[in-house]
């Protein structure tokens, strides 16, 4: 390692302290490698000096990443340095606009050359004045040209040149490529270079209307062009530059179209055809026109259909481009006021705007396949083979995860809509087909006997999900077929859970199915009670407890130091105090005393009050995440909230733990799991293997009602099982007895 290097990883770690971002301290540790390889290259080894500083930041001076890198490699070299790019804007003495415009005004048409600080003051005074362009963009575009002019000026020419025009678009395309610049830099250089341009030939711009010249000067004149030209004028503040432009050129091939077929005056069947030809389902340029063009079907009443939904555009009776507003669910209610009302809660939930508008998209797509097939009239069975088509698409690589995720999610929040008239923010896990009427009232009449014995939520969820795949596996539709049930039907239930569910859930099923069985007989439904068929699970005679090693626990200790304080402390409540998953999500604000440093709950599951210490690691965890990451405008007494709105308690801590732990390659020892009761047991592991504890008190610490409950952890004691073992020497052996 040379003197560099060492100054260079010193200089970085400084940074990594005070960064929180995981990938933005991935990119610097990059940015590190390119400065070492820039040294290389120059043969510079020795501890920074002025000349190397100023190198750096005159080859790199737009990269703010290796700015950072550079000021702290600065101040570990005592702070003598200073940045190049501020001293050479500090040198600049720019002149004032009024000079500016006089030197401009004084040349002729087409601008072949003049002074470049007299030419990048005035262009940059109109568009402040004139480009009707948000603040942050006209400081990003003064910015810009202080990047082109200080390359003008490292190349040595303060005369600006038409070619410079050339010079600094191939250059900001070389950057760009090189990851030197990022995205939206590089458009606002490219919007500065168009507009130079635009100037240079015409002497004056003007950003917030729209001229087209592509058009003849006798079109100019018609009712068509005027009403374009009025439309682009009316949506131009609801949209960024970049975005306008292409708004701008759709609006030049409307009018290109219109000229040639010489329609002076709008009317619908010009503007039918034109949207018929030009519109395609699922392409953002469609999108696009479809918002100019409905501007002018509301200005001008025409009454325009979408083709690729069929809707109209605009209207007395219609509230947006496709929804219908209808208060009342009918039998018979359209997708449009079906959407429309999805849309209208989905608001009321707090979620974002671009969140609703994902939304909107998805509800596009699936009325674009739904309609064809089933026309306007809302169908449950259109919007479940959406569903299905969209699953194979995902399923075949034609679809990212994300996307599937929200169009199924979208197709969802329209069934509930539809069925109950309102939607309940909560997860989604399938698709549930319906069940046939006079079943779906058996069930309701086991789940209502069991809801009177003062059984939670979650068990009476679960007991549905039961029953339900009771009947789907058995096939059976009426109460008629029920009275014909066997042994055989029985026994297929039981294969059937026996072959999607592990060990630790047959614990939980075989119970469940016991008691709907023993109801189904004492109802009548059944002449036999098939209780006696079910065989019980081997669960807790074979089960050995898994657990993290202490390798890999090590590795997720220094891994979390990285995550998100949310994430950090979910896994620490589990992983530093033992808490169950269902403590954890119904922790509250209350729970928590900081003066007596103590989490007070009653714990989910046992009911049982339980005490935890509030360590040090774990405290400092929560109280980051309650003061920084926390939503602000969060109402929910719960700990843990969803970081979008609406900002429910959160409902699952599966998620964050299996992600983490498959990115990191760790798996248990003896069994596979990866939520946070693998984390619970790897902090009883760390109990036990220390010996310092006795049972009671680690039963006490887990907040167990018996001894009992540690019986399945004994298989993690594998010192005091060693002990245990019987000697098997003698087995096969003969012996004479006297």
């Amino acid at each position: 390692m040379s003197v560099l290097d060492f100054y260079l990883d010193r200089a970085l770690s400084e940074v990594l302290k005070r960064i929180s971002n995981v990938n933005y301290a991935q990119n610097l540790k990059r940015k590190v490698y390119v400065v070492k390889t820039y040294a290389q290259n120059i043969n510079f080894k020795f501890r920074p000096n002025q000349f190397f500083i100023s190198a750096v930041l005159t080859e790199f001076h737009n990269d703010p990443q290796i700015t950072v890198i550079v000021k702290a490699l600065d101040r570990i070299c005592g702070g003598q340095f200073v940045d190049l790019k501020k001293k050479l804007l500090n040198q600049i003495i720019l002149p004032s606009v009024e000079d500016s415009k006089r030197v401009i005004s004084q040349k002729s048409l087409p601008i072949q050359s003049c002074p470049l600080p007299h030419l990048l003051v005035w262009v940059c005074e109109l568009i402040n004045t004139e480009g009707g362009l948000s603040k942050s963009y006209i400081k990003n575009i003064n910015s810009v040209m202080n990047d082109f002019y200080l390359h003008a000026v490292n190349q040595g020419e303060i005369e600006f040149h038409i070619i410079h025009l050339k010079i600094w678009k191939d250059w900001t395309e070389l950057q760009f490529s090189n990851g030197e610049i990022a995205a939206s830099r590089k458009c606002a250089r490219n919007y500065l270079i168009g507009f130079i341009s635009r100037f240079i030939h015409t002497g004056q711009y003007t950003t917030g209307k729209y001229d087209p010249y592509d058009v003849s000067e006798s079109f100019k004149s018609t009712e068509t062009y005027q009403s374009v030209i009025s439309v682009l004028n009316i949506i131009r503040p609801k949209y960024q530059p970049s975005t306008y432009e292409q708004l701008v050129s759709l609006a030049k091939k409307l009018l290109g179209f219109a000229e040639k077929f010489n329609y002076k005056i709008l009317n619908h069947y010009f503007l039918q055809q034109y949207l018929n030809l030009e519109v395609k389902a699922d392409t953002k340029d469609s999108y696009k026109l479809l918002a100019i063009i409905s501007v002018l079907d509301r200005l001008k009443k025409l009454h325009l259909t979408n083709p690729i939904n069929g809707f109209l555009l605009t209207g007395n009776e219609f509230k947006n481009s496709y929804c219908v507003h209808n208060d009342a669910i009918s039998t018979e209610q359209t997708f449009e006021s079906l959407i429309y009302k999805s849309k209208r809660i989905l608001i009321n939930l707090g979620l974002s705007s671009s969140t609703v508008k994902q939304y909107i998209h998805a509800w596009r797509l699936l009325i674009a396949f739904t309609i064809p097939k089933y026309g306007e009239i809302y169908s449950r069975v259109g919007v479940e083979e959406f569903v299905k088509d969209v699953n194979e698409k995902y399923s075949s690589g034609k679809l990212q995860k994300w996307k599937c995720k929200c169009y199924r999610r979208a197709a969802f929040v329209l069934i509930e809509v539809a069925k109950n008239g309102t939607f309940s923010w909560k997860e989604f896990q399938i698709l549930k087909p319906e069940l046939p009427p006079e079943i779906e009232e058996l069930k309701n009449s086991f789940l209502q006997y069991k809801k009177n014995k003062q059984l939670s939520e979650a068990r009476l969820s679960f007991y549905s999900y039961i029953v339900r795949a009771f009947f789907f596996t058995t096939g059976i539709k009426t109460i008629a077929q029920l009275r014909l049930l066997d042994d055989k039907s029985v026994i297929a239930v039981s294969k059937h859970f026996r072959d999607v569910c592990c060990n630790n859930s047959l614990s939980n099923v075989i119970p469940s199915l016991r008691a709907f069985y023993e109801w189904l007989f004492i109802s009548g439904y059944t002449s036999k009670n098939y209780t006696g068929i079910l065989i019980s699970s081997s669960f807790i005679d074979n089960h050995v407890v898994s657990y993290f090693s202490e390798q890999d626990e090590l590795l997720l200790r220094k891994y979390i130091l990285k995550l998100k304080p949310r994430s950090r402390a979910i896994i620490l409540l589990a992983l530093d105090l033992g808490m169950r998953n269902g403590d954890i999500l119904n922790l509250r604000l209350s729970n928590i005393n900081w003066d007596t440093e103590q989490i007070t709950i009653i714990q989910h599951k046992t009911g049982v009050k339980a005490i935890f210490p509030l360590l040090e690691n774990v405290g400092n965890a929560l109280f980051q995440y309650l003061t920084q990451d926390r939503p602000k405008d969060a109402e929910s007494d719960y700990v843990f909230v969803r970081e979008l709105a609406p900002h429910k308690h959160l409902n699952s801590t599966y998620d964050i733990i299996h992600k983490i732990t498959d990115r990191l390659g760790i798996s248990p020892e003896n069994g596979h799991g990866k939520g946070a009761h693998i984390l619970r047991r790897t902090y009883t592991r760390r109990l036990l293997s220390s010996g310092k504890m006795k049972h009671q008190e680690i039963t006490d610490a887990l907040g167990h009602i018996s001894n009992d409950s540690d019986n399945h952890y004994r298989s993690m004691e594998d010192d005091k099982l060693g002990l245990c073992c019987l000697d098997l020497s003698e087995i096969g052996t003969f012996r004479w007895e006297d």
